[in-house]
This record gives C-alpha cells, sequence and structure tokens, in this order.
C-alpha cells in the first residue's frame, strides 16, 4: 500500500486480486488473506495490526471494518495537524506584491517548519520522523530510556499482562511447569506463577485483569493492549494521555512518560490487594485440606513443596467447621403425660 492511498482503494484492488486468483483455480482462504493484508500495510497502521494480531477469532470483514475507522482515524489527525500549522504560521503563506516568486521559492526551499509529534523536535513531520524510521524492534517495548517506571507500561507488543511484583497479585496461583517468554531484548525470562491483579479506574473503582504473568526478572509492569481487546476493551491513544474505553465509557486513563503511555499504580493500593489476597488463599487451601486448624496448616506448608504461604489473615471462624462442631441436645428416654385420659 503505498502512502495517500485511501484504504477503501486499497481493500478494492486486493478483493480483485483476490477474485482472479479464484478464477485461477487458486482459491486463498480467509486466513491467508489476512496475513498478507497485515504485510501490506504501512508503519502507521502498526497499532491496530498488533491488535488483530493479538485478538482470537477475528473475521476478515471485522479486520477490515476496523482498518476502515482507523484510516478515517488518521485522515482526521492529519486534518487537524495541518489545520494548527496554518493557524501558527499564516505570515508564510502571504505573499507580498511584486516578489510573488520570490516568496514561493523560499516557501519550497525552507522545508516544513512545525514540531515533529513523534520527537517533539522541529523540523518535520512525525512520518518523516528519522527517531522513528531508526528505532529497533528491540525499542518497541522499552522506549521510556533509563526512567524507571512505577505503573503499568501499555504495550501493544505484548501478548499477557506481566508483573515483577508478587504483590500485586490479588490471587495468585504458582506455576512450575518452565514456562518462559521472551522480552524484546531477546533475553528469556521463567514465569513464576499468574493472577489476578486490581488496577484504579476512573470514579475510584477498579479494574479485575485476570491471568496477569508473575515474572521476577521482568523490570516493568506489562498491560497488553491484545489482551484487553480479547475482553472487548479498546485503548485510544491521545498525544499526552490514553484512554481505555468499554462499550459505552472510559474505565482508566494514561499518561504519556517519555515515548510510553502508563497507567500509574499506587503502592497503596497494591498492599491492600496483597493483604485482601492473601486471606482467599487462607480460605481456598482451608478448604482444600479438609478444614483442618491454623497449626495443622502451617505444618503442611512447611513440610511440602508446592503449597504457597498463605498466613494466618482469616481469625473469624469458617462456616463449614461451626456446621461440622455443631451438637443437637438429646431428646428424652420418655416423655412426661401432660393430660388424662
Amino acid at each position: 500500500m503505498e502512502e495517500g492511498t485511501p484504504m477503501a482503494k486499497h481493500l478494492d484492488a486486493f478483493d480483485e486480486l483476490v477474485v482472479g486468483l479464484q478464477t485461477l483455480g487458486e482459491p486463498v482462504d480467509e486466513t491467508r488473506q489476512m496475513v498478507v493484508l497485515l504485510s501490506s500495510l504501512p508503519s502507521e497502521y502498526e497499532l491496530i495490526a498488533s491488535i488483530v494480531e493479538n485478538t482470537k477469532d477475528t473475521t476478515l470483514i471485522e479486520f477490515k471494518e476496523k482498518l476502515l475507522k482507523e484510516h478515517d482515524r488518521l485522515q482526521k489527525k492529519e486534518t487537524t495537524e495541518k489545520a494548527f500549522r496554518v493557524k501558527g504560521n499564516p505570515g508564510r503563506f502571504k505573499e507580498g506584491r511584486g516578489n510573488g516568486r520570490k516568496g514561493n521559492r523560499q516557501i519550497r526551499s525552507g522545508g516544513f517548519k512545525g514540531k515533529c509529534f513523534g520527537c517533539d523536535q522541529v523540523g518535520h513531520m512525525k512520518r518523516d520522523c528519522p527517531v522513528k524510521n531508526n528505532d529497533s524492534d528491540s525499542d518497541a517495548v522499552f522506549a521510556v530510556g533509563e526512567e524507571r517506571l512505577t505503573g503499568w507500561l501499555i504495550d501493544s507488543g505484548a501478548t499477557s499482562h506481566m508483573t515483577p511484583f508478587r504483590e500485586d497479585m490479588f490471587t495468585f496461583d504458582r506455576m512450575v511447569s518452565g514456562i518462559e517468554v521472551t522480552i524484546a531484548d531477546g533475553k528469556k525470562l521463567q514465569v513464576a506463577g499468574k493472577g489476578t491483579v486490581k488496577l484504579p479506574g476512573v470514579n475510584g473503582k477498579r479494574i479485575k485483569m485476570m491471568e496477569v504473568l508473575y515474572i521476577p526478572g521482568l523490570d516493568r509492569r506489562l498491560l497488553s493492549v491484545g489482551k484487553l481487546a480479547e475482553r472487548g476493551l479498546t485503548v485510544e491513544f491521545q498525544r499526552s494521555s490514553c484512554t481505555i474505553w468499554g462499550d459505552t465509557s472510559a474505565i482508566t486513563t494514561g499518561t504519556k512518560v517519555g515515548k510510553a503511555y502508563v497507567l500509574e499504580c499506587e503502592q497503596e493500593e497494591a498492599r491492600f490487594v496483597e493483604y485482601a489476597g492473601a486471606d482467599s488463599q487462607w480460605e481456598l487451601w482451608h478448604a482444600r485440606m479438609g478444614h483442618p486448624n491454623e497449626n495443622a496448616m502451617i505444618k503442611t506448608q512447611r513440610s511440602t513443596n508446592g503449597m504457597p504461604a498463605v498466613g494466618l489473615g482469616i481469625k473469624s471462624l469458617c462456616g463449614g467447621c461451626m456446621k461440622g462442631k455443631q451438637t443437637v441436645t438429646p431428646f428424652p428416654s420418655r416423655s412426661e403425660r401432660k393430660t388424662s385420659r
């Protein structure tokens, strides 16, 4: 697809090619069509391509609809950028009397004088940004530099939500199967477990993220755009912020830090989540083991492998234990007659 070609025209040409192959007796299945169509897209569609690649059961028709919507969004954005440039530099387009040719020649030779939306440097547009074109794949995920991030990095390349902090987990299942993940720099890290994480949302609400991988060697938290798309959520990126949308309303917002978009997470919330998770684990293992007492659970955890340190968060009586220990007063062996015959 050449730069500047309307998406509808590109899709029409693609459909004509597919029909031509079918006429020649070489039909192309829907999966193959999506692969070829993905490879034909320019870099501006990298985000939507990543979402489709990480979303299961996406049909060809749905993919084309997403491409048309993304094309309209990019066109509106380009129109807005041009409007800002015209408004900010009105004198560049004015010609003085008698020197119109000279003025036009100066405009053409001077080049673009606005600021790039990619690197914030003056002198070129985002589509011609040398920083963007020289970025390698290893910079795609970790493009924040040396700054340490405490929040969740919203990553279009990650296949799963990941965290290096065990205390983020509301529920946790230890994994001993030796599963590994490969990060952007090619390094392989061991997955130690997976669980549920609650993230801060709008109006004080909290969002539950399932099957978050616990990877101790990771240097930051990652929030997968593909996994969000599987849940029916969409991520909208603005110049200095981003918004995660549900069906009709915004769920949470993030901010731009350097070149990355980050969803902040306060440490106080993480500690509360860890405490609540310990309580949940205690109840679960207490029921699994047949409702033993606290000392028996501690001894079992110390003498076995694979059982998490569930702690003793619950001090109230278990409902099952209470029912099992209830007794009934025995009925009398004989009853006293209260009436006469």
